[in-house]
């Protein structure tokens, strides 16, 4: 069965008194050089961090100082992408990974930045991965070329579809599932397609979200799924194509999203 991992955001509280909190950007103009991403209103500095929990221990993946046009959205899910691609994020626990976008223009600011966190992180016995990832156009249209790669590579299971998964959309949060390759047990064409949401996905789903976020359900707005796209390349574009319109009207109205990484199990 085919698996394409997209991206797992989200926003922990970590201890840090030098760098404020991911804040979102009103979104403008495409980047150079990137499909689906958005420049900030000017560029800024930014520290990405993926942190959990892996066998028994705090670990962080963080990023040098990085300098981008990209809004503060479209950095940390390009660095989502790049730590699903590159490493079995699902081994770690409560992992989270979000980019903090307020750094200082000052050289020996940012020197002293790391130099604190590096600090905590030591005091925590948290293991600390330095990567040399900096967002540049080349390197996130290596990583979305690779995901699709990867997904193109395993033959399709007969009668499986491309599949996401959206959260309620009541409250401030949006939860998100990654893009994954199922058989659905509902139906998928005819008038009826889609219409129950595909319970056999949003059932397990909304089991995860209650579990790992404690997420509240609301019979006003249930967790449903999308389970309608073929499993090849045009299929899977348009997977991508309507979860990015998901989250661009969810983005507009002011709702924090969350990657999770569920994958359908």
């Amino acid at each position: 069965m085919r698996r394409i991992s997209v991206l797992a955001y989200s926003a922990p509280v970590f201890l840090s008194i030098f760098l404020l909190a991911c804040t979102p950007l009103r979104a403008q103009a495409p980047a150079a050089g990137t499909t689906g991403t958005f420049a900030s209103a000017q560029p800024f500095n930014t520290i990405c961090r993926y942190q959990g929990l892996q066998d028994g221990h705090q670990v962080v993946y963080v990023t040098p100082v990085i300098h981008t046009d990209l809004n503060a959205y479209d950095i940390s899910a390009a660095f989502n992408r790049y730590m699903s691609a590159t490493y079995d994020i699902s081994k770690i626990q409560a992992g989270s990974g979000y980019c903090s976008t307020k750094v200082s223009n000052s050289a020996d600011q940012q020197a002293y930045t790391m130099q604190q966190l590096e600090k905590q992180w030591a005091e925590s016995k948290t293991v600390v991965t330095h990567l040399s990832w900096t967002g540049t156009p080349d390197e996130i249209q290596a990583v979305n070329a690779k995901l699709a790669a990867a997904a193109a590579a395993v033959p399709a299971t007969p009668n499986e579809k491309y599949v996401y998964c959206i959260s309620g959309a009541t409250g401030p949060v949006v939860y998100f599932s990654d893009i994954f390759a199922a058989v659905p047990t509902s139906p998928t064409v005819g008038p009826h397609a889609g219409r129950n949401g595909f319970p056999e996905f949003s059932g397990p789903f909304l089991a995860f979200l209650q579990n790992k976020y404690g997420y509240k359900s609301d019979p006003n707005s249930p967790t449903t799924c999308r389970a309608i796209y073929n499993p090849n390349p045009a299929g899977l574009h348009a997977a991508q194509a309507t979860r990015q319109a998901a989250q661009d009207l969810d983005k507009q109205a002011n709702k924090q999203i969350v990657e999770t990484g569920w994958k359908g199990h």
